[in-house]
């Protein structure tokens, strides 16, 4: 884990566990590692040590005087908030929070690596890459960091950990929760060279290229979430492995690009509805509606109109299709992600992450996941037009059935990448 150029860095060692709420146990530590030039690495699943080359990476930013426990139980985002406005950095703003946290777990950890790289003044990472991604399942199905030297010219840092719930949490652990007594095990007094060492390597910056006037590198970063990955802590069994790779290059851009930080920003983003606020009787400015993320759709059956919903719960129709309600401005617990329509166009249900369902209009609830502990997020969800019941769809493939026949999962199978949506056949 990156301090400084000359440091030689000890074993990471594993996490302890998350307070008495998590009940996965005691975590691995996130081991980021320099490869460049000459750097040894020597992993193992227990513990790592590794010397680090001259000039690796860096950051400006101060680590925090402790750690900073989440200041809520419901929602990362607002402990995020919380832990900014201990270390001077604005809330987070201006981003749907809903589509945020409706992202696959890899991704989500990209955006918000990135939100709190820039809310600092630093450069963003670009862009997350095949090949890096590669790199990086290698060491999630592994269960270790990602080894190896993708680029000839990069610098790069490896981490990897188990247990996390969401790329949110696995963020703000690294963050906000490195200090003495936090998961950093290798923090073993207050002022141990140890601490905030995942902290210091997200908001690394990398060593500047060579050049007349030198400059500083470009970051990319690969991600992998295996669901699939059984461990072992100190407290029990861990669920799913966790594994990234941030690259600095200075050479020529990949043509690999999966996901870029400007694409993923715009989509995250709460737009106006129009350049220009309409005026209200008077002259003044009346606030225009802010227009979400939209995170699914379904048709009526002759294919005359459609639904769009909502990560909000927000539901729109267009063409012959009615609408029946929303769940728009109620408080939901996980965001939706889905929905269906009912076999007689008369209705649909919607879906969250969490597997909750919500039946308007003549769409029969038949059961739902809500309040369930699912080893992954619900993502989407399908009607049987011939029992009147529907299918969900988590992440991992597994398949859940609703008044609706069961007919397979890829549950508990290697996936290269997370399921995102699903079908139903018409007969």
């Amino acid at each position: 884990m990156k301090r400084s150029a000359w440091w030689f860095r000890r074993s990471w060692g594993s996490r302890r566990s998350w307070w008495s709420r998590r009940s996965w146990g005691s975590r691995r530590a996130l081991l980021p590692t320099a490869l460049l030039g000459a750097a040894v690495v020597a992993a193992s699943i227990g513990a790592a040590a590794f010397n680090v080359s001259a000039g690796a990476s860096t950051t400006p930013i101060p680590n925090p005087p402790k750690d900073i426990p989440p200041c809520s139980a419901t929602t990362w985002i607002k402990s995020f908030d919380c832990a900014r406005a201990d270390t001077g950095v604005p809330a987070v703003r201006d981003i749907d929070i809903a589509a945020l946290e409706a992202l696959p777990t890899a991704e989500e950890y990209f955006a918000m690596t990135d939100l709190e790289r820039t809310a600092r003044g630093l450069a963003p990472i670009v862009a997350m890459t095949a090949q890096l991604n590669d790199v990086a399942e290698q060491g999630a199905k592994l269960g270790r960091d990602p080894t190896g030297k993708p680029l000839v010219d990069e610098q790069s840092w490896s981490t990897e950990g188990e247990g996390f719930a969401s790329g949110l949490e696995a963020v703000y652990d690294e963050l906000y929760y490195d200090g003495y007594g936090g998961y950093n095990l290798d923090c073993t007094s207050p002022s141990s060279p140890g601490c905030w060492g995942h902290r210091e390597s997200l908001l690394a910056v990398g060593r500047s290229c060579s050049g007349t006037p030198k400059h500083a590198p470009t970051l990319y970063m690969g991600a992998y979430d295996d669901a699939s990955f059984d461990g072992q802590g100190a407290n029990g069994p861990l669920r799913g492995s966790l594994a990234a790779i941030i690259a600095a290059s200075c050479g020529t851009p990949p043509e690999d690009e999966t996901v870029t930080w400007a694409d993923l920003h715009t989509a995250l983003a709460v737009h106006n509805t129009s350049p220009t606020a309409p005026t209200a009787p008077g002259g003044s400015s009346t606030p225009s509606r802010p227009s979400p993320a939209f995170v699914g759709m379904a048709a009526t059956p002759r294919g005359t109109g459609y639904w769009e919903v909502a990560a909000t719960g927000l539901v729109d129709a267009f063409g012959t299709a009615k609408l029946y309600g929303t769940v728009a401005g109620e408080s939901l617990r996980r965001p939706i992600v889905g929905m269906a329509a009912a076999s007689t166009g008369g209705g649909y249900w919607l879906v969250a992450s969490d597997g909750g369902i919500f039946s308007f209009g003549k769409a029969r609830f038949r059961g739902s996941l809500g309040g369930k502990r699912l080893a992954r997020p619900i993502v989407g969800m399908a009607a049987d037009p011939a029992t009147g019941g529907y299918w969900l769809v988590a992440s991992d493939g597994g398949i859940f059935s609703f008044a609706a026949p069961f007919f397979g999962s890829m549950g508990g199978r290697p996936l290269r990448e997370p399921v995102v949506a699903m079908a139903a056949t018409k007969t």
